[in-house]
């Protein structure tokens, strides 16, 4: 009985959507102007079975405010597996001091159902510069 319990479990696991949680974070632990600044993005696929599809990632930061040196605000993956992580970064250089707002950036995604999920990344917040 309980071996049929679990298995029934397992296949309602498996009848889930795929849903990714997306961190967004400033790894610096602390921040300069005209100094590098690191914003990492981790994607976690929690599904047992199920691989998010044509996954892109969708940010920005002012140029006014910022020097991109490495990596992209914009990215896409054809696919991240099930049960496992992904991480994006960028570097950024800010040109000026004082405090600045990183806000969420924007992730869509095929979850295995006929509609593109879209949803956000977590937010670092107020960051003094």
């Amino acid at each position: 009985v309980i071996l049929c319990v679990v298995v029934h479990a397992c296949q309602a696991l498996d009848e889930q959507p795929v849903r990714l949680i997306v961190t967004k974070e400033i790894t610096n632990e602390f921040a300069f102007k005209e100094t590098k600044l690191s914003i990492l993005y981790t994607f976690h696929n929690f599904h047992p079975s199920r691989s998010a599809r044509n996954v892109e990632l969708l940010d920005q930061h002012p140029e006014m405010d910022f020097i991109q040196i490495h990596g992209s605000h914009s990215a896409r993956w054809s696919s991240i597996p099930p049960n496992s992580n992904l991480t994006h970064a960028i570097v950024v250089v800010p040109r000026n001091a004082g405090v600045y707002n990183f806000t969420s950036g924007i992730v869509m995604y095929d979850s295995g159902e006929a509609k593109r999920v879209t949803q956000f990344t977590s937010a670092p917040g107020q960051y003094l510069i």
